[in-house]
């Protein structure tokens, strides 16, 4: 495998140096793996297996081998990842780490990201609410469970629609359980967090106390820091307080705030691994990850993901799906939040092989306060969508200024305010939600002086949350479209006026977008067709826990929400049912018991597996199921390679007979490209149809179970007809309905109508100012289409003079940057502008032809923007032993090629390539 430096994706100039991936690649940082690693081991209560000779030698080798390096971290447990992370001061002493005996592979360190939440959002739904008393009442005290009285109801909509409301009225808190949560740390002061102490005020790693442990790799500054102590001290605006909202959806048991944890009477060990800025590494995961087996938590939860491709080849998704198989810990992560982009974007690890990954539904309600506007002859309530009630510093009632009369202006705010705009800091601002970022529109008033803002939503969507991204001034809130309209109405009549004297919290219920899956929650399948998501959880809206100095409480979207409820709801079963079932028994369990939901309210149509999964988890059902089903998912491949007839074995784990039915429930077709023709691929929104779907067949049919007995089911899936032009995903749910309310399961499966192996690495249908990609280009972004173009290099800080850009379809794993001489033999697969001969039988470029390798790297679309990539040349190159060369005066051709999907890779045929027009270099 090869190591390059950072790649950079163009829109317009060439830069210093550009290669295929992009700048997630940390500088001189590798994680080498040693062989037999991951091994498997008998048995669920894993002790660590500390083996570090192999570490040993390879320090030694290294040594002598007089390389300066610095240990990064040690992976010392042959059953999770044996391996070493490891600095070199020298980029060229990479050789020496593929040289050492013990090697197996060497991976470079890249850069991980939260999977990134929001605190603001717009629902695309039309307005219609209707308020609530969930969040008004009184806060949920998590009782002994052995009180008489019985528990207080949960009343937190996020529990009620998963049924963990169901497990906390039989006193059902997850005592003992211990989740592992890996994230960005937490500020331990906060009430609901340290034991009722109040608020600044720590508990940490005492007897009682929710968050019992952890230890912090990184310290405020992103920089290596080993400490015991995962407490945070970054400013009130950023990512730091991801991991507190996180771990309070897992264990908090807030006093002020209708918000319990999954498992209020657990305990969180907190692993920090982000900086104050967000910034982390996937090294440092990993270590995280072998730190939490070690300390014999029960279950992971990782909030975390970045691009993926397979189900398989990164490092922190091998260690994760290690710790699933070999350890006994379900390792819970989220699925990641780009669902605006179309299918076939896996996350990286979420969508590793055996972990459970979370996608998100969307919550039935909408947090905020109450307000009353007054005007002249009347008043009105409002309700103003945010997670914190507004500190007005003793004053109630502020006038209101908007900064457009005419309502629904869509770039209302997108600019800087006129001259003429008051001092804002005596007002609450309105302005219309319209069309640029909610942190722009901030920005401006915030110029002003503005305090306190209010956005009204765009008509025909129900109100978001906002909270954003100022702490503690200014302060932003979401309005209804029709409270902006009665607020605009009013003030061109004449002084309106806000008063926030009676304000208390309230839940809005979302009548037509709730219970549905979130529009940003990502789709699969990997590009190995494996089903990334297991199950989902409800990941929008959410109020949980936030630092002290930043709030206390928060909204927040995204799978980093769903992903902390799900572990918490697998702690609850494993309290409940006890640690007998493996981590991949536990999945199946959430997985088939979950309940599938449709696309939205008005398509009677279910959403794609791709996106959902199983459905939206279902606590109580998982818990209370006497069914399991093995294998938990129908993986049919595509239909060139077609898996269609599976076998499911049923067993009934319960103590009474269950008679089944089986049934097919066929979810909505998506498509991955749009009908042109030109594999454009098809983005948000991506509709599911009740077209071109499977039809499924079983043997038996029905069947009768005693208790401890089971049933082999074969199902046979007929594929819908394949189109290579527009790719659908089918997918849908075979189901195994019992005589018993909690024996029926549902089965996901997805396929693909159509041939990954014939989708094309680079799409030359595409057009880029009349010319189709592949193209060559120079320093100016013009197309050189002959062989005369001569690029002079006066020194080593010349700018590079010529590049390719080209795209991506969907991925491949492995394209590779070549510079060749310009007399090559080599025949591409696709023209260019001077190399009209191809062939479809290509052979291997012969070795005296090649100069180079410049880059060489898997990329899936969802690494770079839009899948294009324009890969530049400069006067040197580093090669896969990280060398530098200098280009030398001379005539060269670049010539990029791609691997196919579903291919090995090992025969030049498995390869798309284009070969550039003919370039002299000229060194001065």
């Amino acid at each position: 495998m090869r190591f390059l430096l950072p790649f950079l994706i163009l829109q317009q100039a060439i830069p210093a140096f550009a290669g295929l991936r992009g700048d997630d690649i940390v500088p001189n940082a590798f994680i080498v793996k040693f062989k037999n690693s991951g091994q498997s081991v008998s048995g669920n209560d894993h002790t660590a297996s500390i083996d570090d000779s192999v570490h040993t030698a390879f320090e030694s080798f290294l040594g002598q081998a007089s390389v300066d390096f610095k240990t990064n971290f040690k992976f010392t447990d042959k059953a999770l990842f044996h391996g070493y992370s490891v600095n070199l001061a020298n980029a060229a002493d990479v050789a020496a780490l593929h040289s050492f005996g013990e090697t197996d592979a060497v991976y470079p360190v890249r850069r991980i990201k939260l999977t990134h939440s929001k605190r603001a959002v717009s629902i695309n739904a039309r307005t219609s609410v209707q308020s609530q008393n969930s969040d008004s009442a009184a806060p949920v005290t998590v009782p002994a469970t052995n009180m008489s009285s019985g528990p207080i109801p949960d009343t937190f909509s996020p529990h009620l629609m998963t049924g963990v409301d169901k497990l906390h009225a039989q006193n059902h808190f997850g005592n003992s359980a211990i989740v592992g949560v890996i994230d960005s740390g937490i500020d331990h002061h906060h009430d609901a967090l340290n034991q009722h102490r109040g608020y600044g005020n720590t508990c940490f790693g005492q007897k009682g106390c929710p968050i019992v442990g952890g230890r912090s790799f990184l310290n405020d500054a992103s920089n290596s820091s080993i400490s015991n102590d995962p407490q945070i001290h970054c400013p009130a605006t950023g990512d730091a307080g991801h991991g507190t909202h996180t771990a309070g959806t897992i264990v908090a048991s807030p006093r002020d705030r209708n918000c319990p944890g999954v498992i209020p009477t657990g305990q969180v060990y907190a692993y920090r691994v982000f900086g104050c800025d967000g910034g982390g590494q996937d090294d440092v995961l990993m270590a995280a990850m072998q730190q939490a087996v070690h300390d014999k938590v029960d279950i992971i939860s990782m909030s975390i993901g970045g691009p993926g491709i397979f189900s398989y080849g990164e490092p922190s998704g091998e260690l994760a799906t290690s710790i699933m198989r070999n350890t006994g810990i379900p390792v819970v992560i989220s699925a990641g939040n780009d669902g605006n982009s179309g299918l076939f974007m896996p996350s990286s690890p979420g969508g590793a092989r055996d972990v459970i990954g979370v996608g998100s539904i969307n919550n039935n309600m909408r947090f905020g306060f109450t307000a009353k506007i007054t005007f002249n002859g009347g008043s009105k309530d409002i309700v103003y969508m945010t997670g914190n009630e507004w500190a007005l510093n003793g004053t109630k009632t502020w006038p209101v200024y908007v900064t457009s009369k005419i309502p629904n202006v869509e770039s209302d705010g997108c600019d800087d305010l006129p001259d003429d705009t008051p001092d804002l800091s005596k007002y609450v601002v309105v302005m219309a939600r319209g069309v640029c970022g909610l942190d722009k529109k901030t920005d401006s008033a915030h110029k002003k002086g503005a305090k306190l803002i209010l956005f009204y939503n765009n008509p025909g969507k129900a109100p978001g949350t906002s909270d954003g991204k100022y702490w503690p001034s200014p302060r932003s809130a979401m309005l209804s479209w029709e409270d902006g309209m009665a607020i605009t109405g009013q003030i061109a009549k004449g002084p309106v006026t806000i008063d926030f004297t009676a304000s208390k919290a309230i839940a809005v219920e979302d009548t037509l977008t709730g219970g549905n899956p979130s529009d940003f929650s990502q789709y699969g399948p990997t590009m190995d067709l494996r089903i990334p998501t297991s199950v989902s959880g409800v990941g929008t809206q959410i109020l949980s826990t936030f630092p002290v100095n930043a709030g206390r409480y928060v909204t927040l979207i995204g799978t980093s929400m769903s992903c902390p409820q799900v572990a918490g709801i697998t702690a609850l079963f494993q309290t409940i049912k006890g640690k007998s079932e493996t981590p991949l028994q536990i999945r199946s369990v959430l997985t088939t018991t979950a309940t599938p939901v449709a696309y939205n309210r008005s398509l009677n149509v279910l959403d794609s597996v791709a996106r959902q999964g199983g459905g939206l988890v279902n606590a109580f059902k998982a818990v209370n199921t006497p069914t399991r089903v093995w294998p938990d998912r129908i993986e049919l491949n595509d239909t060139a390679y077609f898996n269609g007839t599976q076998t499911l074995t049923i067993t009934n784990v319960g103590k009474e007979e269950q008679k089944f039915m089986t049934s097919h429930l066929p979810a909505g077709t998506v498509y991955t490209f749009d009908n042109s023709n030109k594999f454009i691929i098809n983005e948000f929104p991506l509709v599911p149809v009740n077209e071109d779907q499977a039809q499924l067949t079983f043997s038996p049919t029905s069947f009768t179970l005693a208790p401890g007995k089971s049933q082999a089911v074969v199902v046979t899936v007929k594929a819908p007809a394949p189109s290579q032009s527009t790719l659908p995903v089918f997918s849908g749910y075979a189901q195994f309905q019992s005589n018993l309310e909690m024996g029926t399961l549902t089965v996901p499966y997805l396929g693909v109508a159509g041939s990954m192996h014939e989708i094309p690495v680079f799409n030359t249908t595409l057009n880029n100012d009349g010319n189709r990609t592949p193209l060559f280009i120079d320093s100016n972004n013009t197309v050189i289409k002959d062989d005369n173009f001569t690029y002079v290099i006066t020194s080593d800080d010349t700018p590079p003079g010529v590049a390719l850009n080209f795209t991506i379809t969907v991925g491949s794993a492995r394209v590779t940057l070549e510079l060749v001489y310009a007399n090559t033999t080599f025949v591409p697969t696709i023209p260019s502008a001077t190399v009209t001969k191809t062939t479809t039988a290509p052979q291997p470029l012969r070795k005296e032809e090649r100069v180079g390798i410049l880059d060489d790297e898997p990329i899936s679309r969802g690494m770079i923007d839009g899948g294009v990539i324009t890969a530049s040349f400069g006067p040197s190159w580093d090669d896969d032993k990280d060398q530098k060369h200098n280009v030398t005066s001379g005539h060269y051709r670049l010539l990029v090629r791609g691997q196919k999907l579903f291919t090995l890779g090992d025969k030049e045929v498995d390869f798309e390539s284009w070969l550039s027009p003919a370039f002299y270099v000229k060194r001065t």
